[in-house]
Formats: structure tokens, sequence, C-alpha cells
């Protein structure tokens, strides 16, 4: 015999001895955790605790397994030496706080203590604590420590005290502990809840009406036949309605062709027993509409069952669309049925059309079958009423809508389709061009469809063009205008077979702007390319051909030029005058249709298009080499938005046109960009480079340094333009740091820019006008540099009124101390300062 198996047949290592030494191992160490005054920190609770992140101790496990290993022990615990232990840890030893109390105040300042403990107690720390002082109760409920119960009730604990989504009795049944639920419901145990009651009660704005278990819930979810029985017997039973349309769901819910949990892995039989033993002391339950989802989908043998002890089921047109939407297979669909068929209300017909609107499920064949099998049952009945009211139910099936509607026309094969079917196909069909094909191919009959009732039906997402090209092939006599073809053209999935056809039924459809943009696949842009064909010259203007100069690429992947485009460059007059929108859009489009453009309409109004374009300069000086640059458009391209680098397209300006003036608006465009990142420094550079005699006015300094992201970077590229340049301090303590930037930078820079400022005062007057102004990260370093600048009360007054916030920023930290040294106020001064501006940080508060 080996030795494990010969220590696991010796008494003290059966599971109730092993659980109840562990439970006495965890909850001696745990006091005398307690004796060595580490409590509340000596407990520990699992989880990713930096102090747990190498190794697990005992004081985790001890922390945590105390309440498993007591559950476990089972009568052991009313013996010595568990007994006197736990005796101490519930309810303590003389004037000391009981253990558990300690571990509760514990677990709920833990500050993942839900994460960890839900494992362990099924309503995390919320069942701990009742009018905020820990209880025992519903961990002893839920584990079965019925001792612990008898001492509370005899105490006068309110058995029915609620909790969060449930009671006691609640996780009693849930665990299946028959003898605890019996002994709670002998004790005065509510079986039935009042869920509204229940709220008021607990209070606890978690949980909603629906979230609430009832005990039989409980039960059911336990399977415990012994407690269902007994909640039954009762007098004060739960909702039984609720609770079998629970049972139900949850019976359906471990059906091979469902999602299996763990929690749910009982045999069918188990489920089925407890359905028999509420049938039987519930014959009279409703037929809901959840109960017959769950009857359907649960088979034919379930059904047969709850038929077999209710017969009540009235068989409406509800009824039958539970039935084809929920049954898993076409032959349990017949089994129903045959189940169905004695009761009084059933209707073969309605059957019938139920199929051809609902069923969706299985193969086709299979869904044939079930089909004709309804059929089959009007023979020795009603006959349907007409086969358009089964072709509207077959249509609207988004599963079998083509099966069905074939399988229909087929046994009907000298019937006639009325306009006003394909008509209302076209409105309530999810795919309507499939079923029109089927309809027309059945009868081909000519239509006479007009604009006003092809204008009226809904557009479908896809496909209008495949079906506006259907109902126009059987009406040969209706004309497409240009709203119907526009219609058309905006299909993403049209094709070219079905605008041939179309274009053959619109001779006065036009070129228009909206009819370029609405074009949204490659069929459709032939479509329009088509009539850009048959347009005449003259028609085409400078919007029509901006529209088709935007959709240049619009369908294809590789940047292929569109046919409605090509065409309309090829028709297009010589003497055509663009816009500056349109020459915008051809330096937007590719380089060989821009230079199409340019040849063929040179133009003044294509300088600031082509400037402010990534290339766009070099195709314009290539198309047009006599051209002038104006400073207005220098101007507009260092005011916009830049593409690519825009430094370098002003050296290439500079290079075509050396003569260029640089003028202060321009600088100040430059300073003034919204732009955040290193471009417009480059071009600020640029610029200064070229005319190194160009005024910078304070409005331009000023605004440079102001610039927030890129503050330093311009400030840094005036001060090394311009060594001897003198700076106003009032102008620099406005300079901006962003909080990404490297604030020595920062410093660096502005020192420098200081230095460059000793010839300005900072008396009283300036220093008031500063505050006004300035940066808090400014001040702090103009301080620092400029120990001569003076600082009053009034000057910090008028600081600190206009800053409320970001003084606890660690570059700022520090300052109102510099302030206040600077203008000798004492430290008992300072007080009466925190007191009027408690938002300032002082260097004392943080000693």
């Amino acid at each position: 015999m080996f030795p494990s198996k010969f220590l696991q047949t010796r008494p003290e290592y059966q599971p109730e001895a092993g659980h109840s030494l562990l439970a006495i191992q965890c909850l001696t160490y745990l006091q005398k955790v307690d004796e060595e005054g580490l409590m509340p920190f000596g407990f520990y609770l699992g989880g990713n605790d930096n102090s747990r992140s190498n190794f697990y101790s005992f004081r985790y496990y001890a922390t945590e397994a105390w309440i498993f290993h007591c559950a476990g022990a089972g009568t052991s615990r009313l013996n010595p030496p568990l007994a006197g232990i736990l005796q101490v840890f519930w309810w303590g030893d003389h004037a000391a706080e009981p253990m558990f109390n300690k571990w509760v105040f514990f677990s709920i300042r833990y500050q993942n203590a839900d994460r960890f403990l839900r494992p362990i107690i099924r309503d995390g720390s919320g069942s701990l604590l009742v009018d905020f002082e820990p209880t025992p109760f519903f961990l002893a409920c839920q584990y079965g420590f019925q001792e612990v119960i008898e001492v509370l009730l005899s105490k006068g604990w309110d058995i029915n005290q609620p909790l969060g989504n449930g009671s006691g009795l609640s996780l009693a049944c849930r665990e299946g502990d028959f003898k605890l639920a019996s002994y709670l419901i002998d004790h005065g145990a509510t079986v039935a809840i009042d869920p509204v009651k229940w709220i008021e009660d607990a209070g606890d704005p978690r949980y909603g009406y629906e979230a609430i278990e009832e005990p039989l819930i409980d039960t059911l979810k336990s399977g415990d036949l012994r407690i269902l029985k007994l909640l039954l017997n009762h007098k004060g039973a739960a909702p039984l309605q609720a609770a079998m349309e629970f049972l139900l769901r949850e019976r359906n819910e471990i059906e091979p062709y469902m999602n299996i949990s763990s929690s749910k892995a009982r045999p069918m039989e188990s489920w089925d027993e407890q359905i028999d033993i509420m049938l039987a002391h519930f014959p009279d339950f409703e037929y809901s509409a959840n109960v017959q989802k769950e009857m359907f989908l649960g088979g034919p043998k379930l059904t047969e069952k709850l038929l077999a002890r209710n017969a009540s089921l009235q068989v409406t047109d509800d009824t039958l669309e539970h039935l084809f939407r929920y049954v898993t297979t076409a032959q349990n669909a017949k089994d129903i049925i045959r189940c169905l068929l004695p009761l009084p209300d059933f209707v073969a017909s309605r059957t019938f059309i139920s199929v051809l609107k609902f069923y969706d499920q299985g193969d086709e064949e299979n869904a044939l079958e079930l089909m004709e099998y309804t059929l089959s049952l009007n023979r020795s009945g009603p006959a349907i009423s007409t086969l358009e009211e089964a072709l509207h139910a077959a249509i609207t099936n988004n599963w079998g809508h083509t099966l069905f509607t074939k399988a229909l026309l087929r046994l009907n094969k000298s019937s006639k389709v009325s306009d006003d079917l394909i008509l209302w196909t076209f409105r309530n069909s999810k795919q309507p061009n499939r079923v029109i094909d089927l309809l027309l191919q059945h009868d081909p009959t000519p239509r006479k469809f007009s604009q006003s009732e092809l204008k009226e039906l809904p557009v479908p997402r896809y496909g209008a063009s495949r079906s506006l090209a259907h109902l126009v092939s059987c009406s040969p006599d209706l004309e497409v205008d240009q709203e119907l073809f526009t219609m058309a053209v905006n299909d993403p999935f049209s094709r070219n077979e079905d605008f041939e056809l179309l274009l053959g039924h619109a001779p006065n459809v036009v070129l228009s702007t909206k009819l370029i943009k609405a074009a949204r696949s490659v069929g459709s842009d032939w479509a329009v390319s088509q009539v850009a064909a048959s347009t005449q010259p003259q028609e085409i203007t400078d919007d029509i051909l901006r529209a088709a100069l935007d959709y240049w690429h619009t369908f294809y992947a590789d940047k292929i030029a569109s046919q409605t485009m090509k065409e309309v460059l090829r028709i297009a007059p010589n003497d055509l005058t663009l816009s500056e929108k349109t020459y915008f859009v051809a330096f937007d489009s590719n380089p060989r249709v821009c230079r199409q453009v340019l040849q063929r309409w040179p133009s003044e109004r294509a300088i600031t298009p082509g400037i402010q374009s990534a290339s766009g300069f070099q195709l314009l000086i290539e198309a047009m080499p006599s051209i002038e640059i104006s400073p207005a458009s220098i101007l507009s391209f260092c005011q916009e938005k830049s593409y690519g680098s825009p430094a370098e397209t002003f050296k290439s300006i500079l290079a075509f046109q050396p003569h260029t003036v640089i003028t202060e608006d321009m600088l100040f465009a430059v300073a003034e960009s919204s732009d955040y990142d290193d471009m417009k420094i480059e071009l600020l550079q640029a610029l200064l480079e070229h005319d190194p005699h160009v005024d910078r006015t304070k409005r331009v300094i000023e605004r440079a340094i102001r610039s927030k992201r890129n503050s330093t970077g311009m400030l840094e590229v005036i001060l090394n333009d311009q060594p001897q340049l003198e700076l106003s301090p009032l102008s620099l303590s406005m300079c901006e740091f962003y909080w990404r930037n490297d604030f020595n930078e920062y410093e660096k820079t502005l020192n420098r820019a200081l230095e460059r400022s000793r010839g300005c005062r900072l008396d009283e007057k300036e220093m008031l006008g500063m505050m006004a102004i300035c940066t808090l990260n400014a001040l702090r370093v103009i301080l620092v540099v400029r120990p001569d600048a003076v600082v009053t009360e009034r000057v910090i007054e008028q600081l600190v009124s206009n800053r409320t916030f970001n003084w606890t920023r660690s570059y700022t930290s520090g300052l109102f101390d510099m302030l206040m040294d600077r203008a000798g106020i004492s430290e008992a001064e300072r007080e009466a300062w925190t007191v009027r501006f408690p938002f300032i940080k002082l260097k004392n508060r943080n000693r």
C-alpha cells in the first residue's frame, strides 16, 4: 500500500477531520497575529498586492481560507478544541472585540476587497455589514454555521433581515443545505419575498426588483429536490409563475446546442425532475410568452409534458411565431404541431402562414418539408385565403424569402403576380432584388408603373439600381427622370448592365454636380460618364468640373482616374473660367490630372492653392513659368495650415522669386499659427534668414513667445536671428510652458532672453502690469534672473487675485514664498495670506 493511500485511511486525515485541523491552524494563527498588535494590517487578502508579488504566505492563506475549513469541519465545529476557538472568534472574549469584527473591518477597507471576497462570499463585503456593524449571519447561512445563527436569533436578530438581492434563506437554498433551510423556515424565515418592500428595507440602490432572488429560484439553481418540496408545501410559497419560467429557461440552456457553463453542468434528468415536481404543485401555470418560447425550444417531449398537465394553451398567431422562431429543427416543429393539433384553437392555415413568415432554422430541404407538411394540414380544412397572403409572409422571412417564394410559385404555376405585390416587395423585403427576379420570371406580363409610384418607394441601402432596373424592364413605357436615375447612381453595388437598361429609358437625364457626387461605385461612375459623354461643352461649368475632379479616385484602390472625370475634362471648353476652389481640388488630385488642368486653364487664381499644396508649387511653375507670386499669396500661405514642409516650399518660392519682400504681417501670421509642430518654427526661421533687416515688432515677438507649444522654439529663432535685439520683461512674462516639453530648455531660453532686458526697469508699476498677463512659470524665472524686480503686497495681491489655479504644479511650487520673501513679509503675516487665498502652496506647509 502506498503511503499516501495509507494516510488517507486514518481517521485524522478524513475530510472533516482535516478541515477541522486546518481551521484550528488558520484561526490560531490569526489570533496570534492580533495579539502581536499587527491588526488590522495583519490580514492579507489575495490578488496582486505588491507585498505578495513574489510569495504567498500562510497569512494570505489563513485570511482567505478559514471560512472554507470551518464549513468543511462539519460537526467538529461543536467539539473542542475548534468549538472554543470559534467561540472567541465569533463573539470575543470578555472586553476584547471579536476577531471576526476585525476581519470584517479590514476586508471592507481593502482596496480590492469585493474582487477577492466574491469567490468566497456570495454577496461580497456587502453581506458582512448591517447598519455599518459587522454580522456573521449571512456568512453563516451560506456556509451552514447553524450554531452561529442560533446564537444570533437568541439575541433578537431579525431572521428576515434583507440583504442586497436575497435573504439568509436564499443563501441556504442556493447552497442546497436542507437542514439549515428547514431550521430557518421553522423559525420564521419568509419564503415569498415582496420585491418592493424588500428594496425599501434593504435601502440598497445597487439592486433592482428584477435582481431579487427568491428562495425558490435559488433552490432551482441548487437542484435540491428536498428543499424544493419543502418550499412548495409551505403555505407562503413564492411566485410560482416566475419560478416556472426560470426553470424552463435554465433547463434549455444546458442543451447541447447552447453554451454550457460549469455552474449548470447538471444532468437533464435533474432539471426534468424539478419540472415534474413544479407541475405537480402548480398545474395551473400561465402559458406566458416566456413559457411558450422555452417550451418550444425544449422540444416535443417538453411540450407534450406541459400540455398533459395543462391543456389551456390558446394557439394564437403569437404562439405560432414563438414556435417557429425558437424550435431547433424542422422535425421538432412537426412533432410539436402534432401535439398542438388536438387543441381547439389550432388553425391549420395560420400554421402554414407562420412557417413561411418565421421559420429560419436548418437546411433548405427540411424547411421545404416543414412547409409542405403544414400545407397538407389544410387539405382537410379551410383553404389558404390567397396566394398573395402566403407570398407576403414568405417575402418578409429574412432567411427563407427566396426559398419559400420559389416554392409557392412552383405550386401555383398559373397564378398571376400583381403590380401591387411587386411594389409591396420593394417596400417590405430585406433583399427585394432576388424576390422581384422570381416574381417577374414567374409572370413576365408588362406593367405600367408610374414615376410617382417609384419615387414613393423607400430607397434600399443596397441594390437600388438593380431594383429600379427590374421595374423598368417590366414597364416598357416608364421614363427614368433625373431623380430616379440619381437614386440608382447612389447604389454602392450597381452593375453596368443595369445602367445600360436605365439609360435606355432616361432620355432627359443631364449632368449635374448632384449626379456626379451621388456616384458610389465603379458601375455608377460609368453610368455618369455616359451622361457626361452626351453633354455639350457649353454645359460644363466650373462647379461640374470641380465635382468631377473631387471624385477622381473615389472608386479605385489604385488611384486610377474615374471615367466621369475623364469625360468632363475631355469635353470642357478651353475658355472655361475656374475658381480658386477648383484649383485647390485640382492640386489635391493626381499630379498628372493637376498638370492637365494647369496647362489648359492657366490663371493667377491657381497661385495661392499651388503654394499651399505639399507638392503643388513645382507643378505650378512648370505649367506657368512666368507667374509672379504676390505678397497676398505669400501671406495666405503663412496663415493657412501647412502641408508637407512649408519652409522648403518657401525656399522654393524664394529661389523662383528672389526679390520677395517679407512683411510684418507675414511674420505675425506664422507666429499666430495654431499648428502644434515644428513646421512653423522652421518657416519663421526661413522668413527671417531671407530678410535679416525686417522689422520684428513688439506685436510679432509677443505673439511668438505666447505660442503654447512652440513658445521657446519661436523665441530661440528670434534670439539667434538678431543678437542685439532687446526684449521687454513684460513680453517675456507671457512665455508659455507646454507640460510635455523640457522645462530645463524652457528655463534656459528664457534666461537668455531676460539677459537682454537689463535696460528695462521692473518697478512696482511695471510689475503690476506684468501680474495681469504673466504665466506662473515665466514669473518664477524672471524673479530668479532679475533680483531688481520690485515686489510689494499690491503686486502679490494683483497676481493671486487673477490666478486661482496651477499653484501646486511642481514648476511653480515655492513661487509664493519667493514673492513673500521679495516683499519682506514675515512668517506670522503669511498665515493671513493663506486664509485669504487657500489655494496657494507655501513651503512651510510641506515641511
